[in-house]
């Protein structure tokens, strides 16, 4: 089994992944890109994610511009990620227990405020 780990952004604001889905079928699928130096120590993949100022554009459903596509796939670089290992059985509470411990030496920084993705 592969080791699982917890990422989370650096500076803690929230990650909102790129996807697609049919309502048709019921499917969701996250779009993935290749993944910066620093996560591809952990996984071969990076999903695309949509900064806070891009949401309203990128769930307008006007197609985006190739110019807009470019600017919103861009590889985040290294630094802008932090990630620890959790025990792999780790799933609900436990989970949750694990992403609390923190490597020795290391201090969990405060979360920023989430904005309401409804509201």
């Amino acid at each position: 089994m592969k080791q699982r780990y917890y990422i989370e952004r650096e500076d803690g604001k929230l990650m909102a992944f790129a996807g697609l889905y049919s309502a048709d079928s019921d499917m969701l699928a996250t779009i993935t890109m290749p993944p910066n130096a620093e996560i591809a120590k952990v996984h071969d993949r990076l999903p695309v994610f949509i900064e806070e100022s891009d949401w309203e554009r990128y769930l307008d459903p006007e197609p985006l511009t190739d110019e807009e596509k470019h600017r919103l796939i861009a590889t985040p670089p290294d630094g802008f990620f932090r990630y620890w290992p959790v025990a792999n059985q780790a799933v609900g509470p436990d989970l949750k227990r694990e992403i609390e411990v923190m490597p020795p030496g290391e201090e969990k920084p405060k979360p920023a405020p989430q904005p309401d993705l409804f509201g």
